[in-house]
């Protein structure tokens, strides 16, 4: 008998599913949000030194790419209302890199609401 207590608890099969497809949209919003961290400590670490391990342009490239996967994810999670916004804030993104980021509309754009 196993000791996970949610093994014992006798659920249907769709909510079982459910639970790990949960399960799996929280840990992949964590591995975005890690990999954009790490990335950025890297971004750091070299801009101390004088871009020696990267040339600035494939880290800002690689930061503008973690930083979309992070928002895509979260858009996906249903995270939309300001989501550059919260992470240009939480994580301190170089300007380069908000500038890539900062996708405009094109003309007439609705958004999702229609209005």
């Amino acid at each position: 008998m196993s000791s996970n207590p949610v093994s014992q608890i006798h659920i249907g099969k769709h909510k079982l599913i459910e639970y790990e497809v949960a399960k799996e949209q929280c840990s992949a919003l964590g591995r975005a949000g890690r990999t954009l961290q790490k990335l950025l400590a890297q971004f750091n670490d070299d801009r101390q030194q004088g871009f020696v391990r990267l040339m600035e342009a494939q880290h800002i490239t690689q930061l503008t790419e973690a930083a979309m996967a992070l928002m895509m994810t979260r858009e996906y999670l249903g995270f939309q209302y300001e989501n550059l916004e919260w992470i240009v804030q939480e994580f301190n993104l170089p300007n380069a890199v908000v500038e890539r980021l900062d996708i405009p509309k094109p003309a007439g754009y609705l958004g999702r609401s229609g209005r």
